[in-house]
């Protein structure tokens, strides 16, 4: 049987808001040592996607530190998982 590569875990996109803050954000990325594969821009602002969830995290403190408009969604990781149990009462 062949060995499979392990699946890539996929990271969340950050939308940077205000594209002219590119400029110093990136900047900081280079030095602060925070990686992402890809920026590209988009009707939003900036499409930012993090090397590893450590990027992601780091990306979205130093937003929230120096106050940049930004957008995300949670990491698959850290999504709460619901389910629906047919038949079993409300009250379980």
């Amino acid at each position: 049987m062949i060995a499979q590569p392990p699946r890539k875990v996929r990271v969340t996109p950050i939308v940077l808001r205000d594209a002219s803050r590119w400029r110093g954000v990136n900047h900081k990325f280079i030095s602060l040592g925070i990686k992402f594969e890809l920026a590209v821009v988009v009707d939003a602002g900036i499409r930012i996607i993090p090397k590893s969830e450590d990027n992601y995290h780091r990306i979205i403190r130093l937003f929230r530190e120096e106050e940049v408009p930004h957008h995300t969604f949670p990491l698959p990781s850290e999504r709460n998982i619901h389910a629906v149990i047919r038949g079993v009462h409300a009250t379980l």
